[in-house]
């Protein structure tokens, strides 16, 4: 969940912005209805109405929100936007919008919800001919030494805790998983052996695919120890603008993506290495699976190496099979008391009603009333702001 210093941070990303304020003025025609999913604090709603939209939804789940009245306020353009403090797929809007903008990426464009929202917005929410602030998001790797402390620790970590903790017990099993977790770094501290290629490209006009799979060779320029792969995206705009949040490109807020190797390979200019992506979509979120072929230029024999984030998710086998496709739920006692708990919300009792009635229907449940409204009032919030159990 971000919090204001990181939407002020989006905001003040000069590259980001610069090229986003750049579209909407490129894209917008007077009299325009424009979606924003994704608005923060709505810095870039008040932005589509100064440049001439009739009226701007800035939607947003997140509490910032709040302050987008007031800043629509301060620039005379109040009563030609409405917030809406909700997800996309909650909103219904009294007309299909012309227009739509959003920036809903985290490191990867395939991060969070995205995919839904875009898919759900073209259904639903925007004209069949809209126009869209983002036109496309290319998804670029390139073979890479390893930034610095990658094979060290797997989270930023203070120095003062690295030291081995004082068991006698072996971790290396646990290790091992942890270690071969992608994470996020600064695209900074990338350090390309070969130039970058694209494995795969997303039209966001199109709906994305729950398994997606790509490649792309790369010709090795500097000699190195290849230890993994960077990732990054390179975004395409209405009206030629571009983003970027790769290692050649100024710091965003965005960062990069670090894919390690579970062996570093020495490589030498000339090297061919083939990289294979593929994102698969589990019902959350995306699984990442990574394979790494390295071709010395000399005619030694190729190395294969393969890597996924599927064994660093502290996901039980149990808990992935109720998630599958062709899993059957059944009813039993927490399934019973959502129900009873759902049944109760009519829109006219209040939490502390339907957690009395809760209490009443499972008295062995809730020791105090104070722990049904605690229950009743978590649930109801996390479906009805979406948030994942």
């Amino acid at each position: 969940m971000y919090d204001l210093p990181d939407y002020l941070a989006m905001v003040e990303d000069r590259q980001r912005t610069s090229a986003y304020l750049a579209a909407i003025r490129a894209t917008l025609r007077p009299g325009d209805h424009v979606l924003e999913l994704g608005t923060g604090f709505g810095y870039f709603a008040v932005h589509a109405a100064l440049a001439g939209a009739a009226h701007v939804w800035a939607v947003e789940p997140n509490d910032a929100i709040a302050l987008g009245p007031a800043l629509a306020a301060r620039h005379g353009v109040a009563d030609r936007i409405t917030f809406l403090q909700r997800r996309g797929d909650q909103v219904e809007l009294p007309r299909r919008a012309d227009v739509l903008l959003e920036d809903l990426r985290g490191v990867s464009p395939l991060m969070g919800r995205r995919a839904a929202a875009l898919a759900d917005a073209h259904a639903r929410l925007l004209a069949p001919d809209a126009r869209v602030i983002a036109l496309r998001d290319h998804l670029m790797v390139a073979p890479c030494m390893a930034p610095e402390g990658a094979r060290e620790r797997p989270i930023d970590t203070p120095a003062d805790m690295l030291a081995a903790p004082p068991s006698e017990l072996d971790l290396s099993a646990v290790r091992a998983r942890a270690t071969a977790a992608w994470r996020r770094v600064r695209a900074s501290a990338l350090h390309p052996l070969a130039d970058a290629g694209c494995w795969a490209t997303w039209e966001l006009r199109q709906a994305l695919p729950t398994d997606l799979r790509g490649s792309t060779e790369c010709v090795v320029r500097n000699a190195g120890e290849m230890a993994g792969i960077g990732a990054w995206f390179d975004a395409d705009l209405a009206g030629g603008a571009r983003i970027s949040s790769g290692p050649t490109s100024p710091a965003t807020v965005y960062d990069a993506a670090w894919f390690p190797l579970a062996q570093p390979v020495a490589v030498q200019p000339g090297d061919r290495v083939t990289i294979r992506m593929r994102a698969t979509h589990d019902g959350g979120e995306y699984v990442w699976s990574w394979e790494v072929e390295c071709r010395p230029q000399s005619g030694a024999a190729s190395a294969v190496q393969r890597g996924t984030d599927l064994g660093t998710r502290l996901l039980s086998p149990e808990r992935r099979a109720r998630r599958a496709a062709t899993a059957v739920p059944a009813r039993d006692t927490a399934v019973d008391l959502h129900a009873a708990m759902l049944a109760r919300v009519d829109g006219r009792r209040s939490l502390a009603e339907i957690a009395a009635a809760l209490r009443r229907d499972a008295p062995t449940r809730f020791a105090e009333e104070r722990d049904a409204l605690a229950f009743v009032s978590r649930e109801i919030a996390r479906i009805a702001e979406g948030a994942e159990g």
